[in-house]
C-alpha cells in the first residue's frame, strides 16, 4: 500500500519482526550524525506475494535511469561507470544467532539520518520515526529486537560512481503489533533447551518450605547483569 500523492509516497511493509532496532536513539557506530536504523525479518513468500519485492526491484532500475547531478541528466558515459559498479538493493539475506542462513526468510533494511534541514527555512528537525500500537494510538516504547511491527516508509533514491546505484527505505513510523519487553526473554533465548532433570513444580521459590529461604538475585536484576 502506498500514498502516492506526496513527492516521496508512504509505503507499509509487511508484518514481521525488528532485528537490531535503533529506533529510540540514533546509532553513531558508523555515522558520527547518528542513524536511526533498522533490519525487518518477513517470510519470503510474504515478500514475493506482496508484490513488495517487485516494488523495490523496479525502484532500485528508476535509480540508475533518473539519475541526475545538479538536477541534470547524466550522460550514457557516466550512467555506464554507475551501472559498473553495481546495484545495491534495501534487502538482504536472513541469517540465524549461529550464522546460518534462513531460507525463508529475508531482511529488508531501514535507516535515515537522525536529523534534517528544511531547505528552504534552514530549521532543523528530527527524524525520530514515529510509533503507534496495534489500535493506532500514539505511543513511546522502547523497541527491542523479536518485537512484531509493521513500517511505514519512503524510497529514497541515489546514483553516485564511486558506489553504484540503489534506493534507502526511509522509517517514518512504526506500528507495534507484538512487543518485547525488556526481560521477557525466555530459555530457548539463552541456548538452553529441554532436558531430563529437574522440572519446577509449582510451588513459591524461596518459601519457607525449602528450609532456605532464598532468592535468586535482587528485585531489579536485569538481562545485563547476566554475563553471557
Amino acid at each position: 500500500m502506498a500514498d502516492n500523492k506526496s513527492k516521496y509516497p508512504k509505503h507499509l511493509s509487511p508484518r514481521g519482526t525488528l532485528i537490531w532496532p535503533k529506533l529510540n536513539v540514533p546509532d553513531t557506530k558508523f555515522n558520527a550524525d547518528g542513524e536511526y536504523k533498522t533490519d525487518l525479518r518477513i517470510p519470503v513468500a510474504v515478500f514475493e506475494q506482496s508484490g513488495l519485492k517487485k516494488m523495490l526491484d523496479a525502484e532500485v532500475e528508476r535509480a540508475l535511469a533518473e539519475a541526475k547531478h545538479e538536477g541534470k541528466d547524466l550522460s550514457p558515459a557516466a550512467k555506464a561507470k554507475i551501472k559498473a559498479k553495481g546495484a545495491n538493493f534495501p534487502y538482504k539475506v536472513a541469517y540465524d544467532k549461529d550464522g546460518n542462513v534462513i531460507e525463508d526468510m529475508v531482511d529488508l533494511v531501514f535507516k535515515v539520518k537522525a536529523d534534517g534541514q528544511d531547505p528552504k527555512t534552514g530549521e532543523s528537525y528530527s527524524n525520530k520515526p514515529k510509533q503507534f500500537d496495534a489500535k493506532g494510538n500514539p505511543i513511546n516504547v522502547t523497541l527491542l529486537i523479536g518485537t512484531e511491527a509493521k513500517v511505514s516508509f519512503t524510497v529514497f533514491h541515489w546514483a553516485t560512481a564511486a558506489l553504484g546505484y540503489g534506493v534507502t527505505l526511509r522509517p517514518k513510523a512504526v506500528q507495534v503489533l507484538k512487543l518485547v519487553e525488556r526481560g521477557s526473554a525466555d530459555a530457548s533465548s539463552y541456548g538452553f533447551e529441554e532436558e531430563d532433570g529437574y522440572a519446577y513444580g509449582g510451588s513459591e521459590f524461596g518459601s519457607d518450605e525449602d528450609g532456605e529461604g532464598q532468592t535468586s538475585g535482587s528485585d531489579d536484576e536485569t538481562d545485563e547483569d547476566i554475563p553471557f
